[in-house]
């Protein structure tokens, strides 16, 4: 996955929020979005199609790019092959619960 290029393209998508422009708000607004996102993915996991868990997937990746863009943290999600696979074996839950909760 491209984390430079998504994280770009995220920055040049336009939001449906009409609050965009209350920059002094800006951090707060970006991760309300993402508690959001993040609530409705887990919110179809197991109980909607793919297609659908997918679009929510994307939208919940968006907003996370969005707080990444607005703290300026992208450099910290370039990670190397190394890296992600030391991450992707930490730990597993069975709990959608849990994993909800840990991203929270």
């Amino acid at each position: 996955m491209d984390i430079t290029k998504l994280a770009k393209i995220q920055r040049q998508i336009e939001t449906k929020n009409t609050f965009q422009n209350l920059t002094s708000e800006k951090d707060e607004l970006v991760y309300s979005e993402l508690s959001i996102a993040v609530a409705e993915l887990f919110n179809k996991v197991g109980q909607a199609d793919e297609t659908t868990c997918l679009k929510a997937y994307c939208k919940a990746l968006a907003a996370f790019l969005g707080v990444a863009n607005t703290k300026k943290w992208v450099y910290l999600l370039l990670l190397t092959l190394e890296q992600e696979e030391k991450l992707a074996s930490k730990w597993r839950s069975r709990s959608v619960a849990t994993v909800y909760l840990t991203l929270q």
